[in-house]
């Protein structure tokens, strides 16, 4: 199972940095443009590679929720 973690604010650099798996991270300037890049790609490995990814974004409450590659909410 391949998680990815997706933080509310922005690193020092006010970008959203992510690494998916032992790829060399990327950097978004926007939170949307970083959910919507892992979606993608977490779809991608999801239906290539056949594992399984659970997307963990963090709220502005400071809690962690999982989601599916679709973005639907893991309850």
């Amino acid at each position: 199972m391949l998680i990815i973690d997706i933080p509310f604010a922005p690193d020092r650099g006010a970008h959203w940095t992510i690494a998916i798996g032992r790829e060399r991270p990327r950097s978004f300037a926007t939170r949307r443009d970083a959910i919507q890049f892992v979606a993608d790609e977490a779809e991608r490995i999801q239906r290539i590679e056949n594992r399984s990814v659970v997307i963990n974004i963090e709220g502005a409450d400071g809690l962690w929720r999982p989601f599916r590659t679709s973005l639907e909410s893991i309850t």
